[in-house]
């Protein structure tokens, strides 16, 4: 790995070039990822920009980055997976010039195909009286007949020097500057901030996102266009979603984009999926049940600030029946920091961690329920929760997501750093552990927030149209259940559904399925 690093470095080394390598983003032993910027003062009148490279770094890993592209250019432009901007699946053959096609930098291949998401990137337009550059979310219509094809892909790749490169592949993609799951976790886990529920649900109808491309989409995709970026949806009859299992479903693999551009993202940002290499094919009814299992995991360690799994591991190892349903998310609903969860959307993590092999997992149930909570269970929704205000919202986002040290100091290299900044005033400074408003640690020492999370659900008070069956205001509401799946046949012994052999299955899967050839 040292030796591809450095050839990167080595690489934007280059003094007449725009471009200049600045930091090593993470790497594994299948590929490096780095990211790299417009040198200041190179390009006039626009804002700095980064990118983002990721090259195999052996002969065995070229496959796993060849089946991400592969991958990522067949659920593109969903909005919550990595942007891509330019692929270099296969180095050019022996007798052909750089550049003259085969899928090189600059031919006629992935990377010359690219050409009209580069502009789109580096293009100037102007509004009104001021210039700036284009966002990937700035309507079509303010770029008609004002663009600034200075920056093409030709030379973009020239000035990157990327055809020194072309040995393995690489692919270069959108810079996502505010972290990944991980990071915002652990900052919340330090500072013991509970992640207020209306960020959990927006999270979760990220998680939701639907990536088969349109027919028109498909079609673009043949005339060597790109397509903007758009919301994933659901459209009515769609019939069976497609079984791609992503393989890594993880923290560190969910990464902030930025808010803006679409109405569900005006507060949160959205979360973007990244590392497709593990992606394979299962066409069974267990391929969705699968994905979201592991989804479900994810939103079930947001909720009781599980940044260990020690509650994870705890909870999978002990199911228990909820809402009606066989399910491993045990802990949420028994520990006291789950208290404070909207118990709909506890429900939905249950039914996304439900064990239950022959109830099969329909998103055309689930999904309305989620969106009509994001649009609105609102500051107004969450009436006397000061953790939901709109104001809280926002500075648990500025300081676990925005305000992240580039520098990670010396206690905590692997990960990202957590700055000693005062916490505002909405949020009330948590007491530390076993030592509450009453006391030291002891009998007396009941008041429930050595952990920060507040005294649960006494700070809760329901509105008047969300039924509160214990007619208190101590009592958390709880929501309707989820609607019956329609009846299905037994599955087969072939569709045996098992959470716990799911790295042996990815091991015995063939990285390139038939629905790519």
């Amino acid at each position: 790995m040292p030796r591809n690093l450095n050839q990167l470095k080595q690489n934007f080394s280059n003094p007449a070039s725009k471009w200049k390598y600045e930091a090593l983003e993470s790497f594994s032993p299948r590929s490096v990822v780095v990211r790299m910027g417009v040198k200041e003062g190179m390009v006039t009148k626009t804002r700095y920009r980064r990118l983002v490279i990721k090259r195999a770094v052996s002969d065995t890993s070229e496959d796993t980055l060849r089946n991400e592209i592969e991958t990522i250019q067949s659920i593109h432009p969903a909005e919550h997976i990595i942007h891509p901007l330019v692929t270099h699946e296969y180095p050019p053959l022996p007798n052909e010039v750089e550049g003259a096609g085969g899928g090189g930098a600059g031919g006629n291949g992935p990377a010359e195909n690219a050409a009209d998401e580069l502009v789109r990137l580096f293009r100037r337009v102007r509004l009104g009286a001021r210039e700036a550059i284009r966002d990937p979310h700035i309507p079509s219509r303010l770029r008609r007949g004002r663009e600034d094809r200075r920056m093409t892909t030709r030379r973009v790749i020239k000035e990157a020097n990327l055809t020194a490169l072309n040995d393995y592949p690489y692919m270069v993609t959108e810079y996502l500057e505010n972290g990944n799951l991980d990071r915002m976790l652990l900052r919340a886990s330090f500072h013991r901030r509970p992640v207020p529920n209306r960020v959990l649900w927006s999270l979760a109808l990220c998680r939701m996102a639907y990536g088969r491309p349109s027919a028109e989409d498909r079609a673009a995709a043949r005339r060597g266009e790109i397509p903007e970026p758009r919301l994933e949806t659901i459209p009515p009859n769609a019939g069976n979603p497609r079984g791609l299992i992503h393989g890594s479903i993880v923290k560190t693999n969910l990464v902030f984009g930025s808010t803006g551009g679409f109405l569900e993202h005006g507060l949160v940002p959205s979360l973007k999926l990244i590392d497709f290499s593990q992606a394979y094919m299962l066409e069974d009814a267990g391929a969705l049940k699968r994905n979201l299992y592991f989804m479900g995991q994810l939103l079930f360690v947001l909720a009781l600030g599980d940044y260990s799994n020690e509650f994870l591991e705890e909870s999978i190892m002990n199911p228990t029946v909820q809402n009606g349903i066989m399910t491993t998310a045990t802990l949420l609903y028994e520990l006291e920091q789950g208290d404070i969860i909207d118990m709909d959307l506890k429900n939905l993590i249950g039914f996304w961690m439900a064990v239950e092999p022959d109830m099969l997992v329909n998103l055309q149930h689930t999904l309305p329920l989620v969106e009509q909570a994001v649009a609105t269970r609102n500051e107004a929704f969450y009436a006397g929760v000061p953790r939901e205000t709109d104001a809280s919202v926002r500075a648990f986002l500025q300081i676990m997501l925005y305000d992240a040290d580039d520098t990670p100091p010396p206690w905590i290299q692997a990960v990202e750093a957590i700055p000693p900044v005062p916490l505002p005033l909405i949020f009330p400074p948590p007491d530390g552990f076993g030592d509450g408003p009453d006391g030291p640690d002891g009998p007396d020492d009941d008041d429930g927030d050595d952990f920060g999370f507040g005294p649960g659900p006494m700070d809760f008070h329901a509105p008047p149209d969300f039924q509160d069956p214990g007619d208190g205001p101590g009592n958390h509401p709880v929501g309707v259940p989820f609607p019956q799946v329609d009846p299905q046949p037994p599955l087969g012994p072939e569709h045996n559904f098992d959470i716990y052999e799911d790295e042996e299955d990815q091991e015995n899967a063939d990285p390139h399925d038939d629905l790519y050839d």
